[in-house]
C-alpha cells in the first residue's frame, strides 16, 4: 500500500507536504485517509474484507507508519 502512495500524484503531493514539515498534522492525514479510502476501493478484491475492516479503524497508525517510512 505503501508503495502505491508513492507513486500516486496525490501520493507524491502527500510525501511533500509531510516532509515540508509546514502543514497541519490533521491535513496529512486528510490526505492519508483520502489515499487510503482509493487505495482500499481499487483493491478491494485483492485485500479482502478482513483487511478493509481491521485496518479502517487505525488509518490514523497507518499514516504515522507510512511517516516514518518516509525517513
Amino acid at each position: 500500500m505503501f508503495e502505491y502512495f508513492q507513486y500516486d500524484t496525490q501520493g507524491t503531493r502527500l510525501i511533500a507536504k509531510i516532509k515540508s514539515r509546514s502543514f497541519p498534522e490533521e491535513e496529512i492525514y486528510s490526505d492519508f485517509r483520502k489515499l487510503y479510502n482509493r487505495y482500499s476501493i481499487i483493491n478491494r478484491q485483492k485485500l479482502g474484507a478482513f483487511f478493509i475492516r481491521e485496518t479502517k479503524s487505525m488509518v490514523d497508525k497507518l499514516c504515522d507508519d507510512f511517516e516514518r517510512s518516509l525517513r
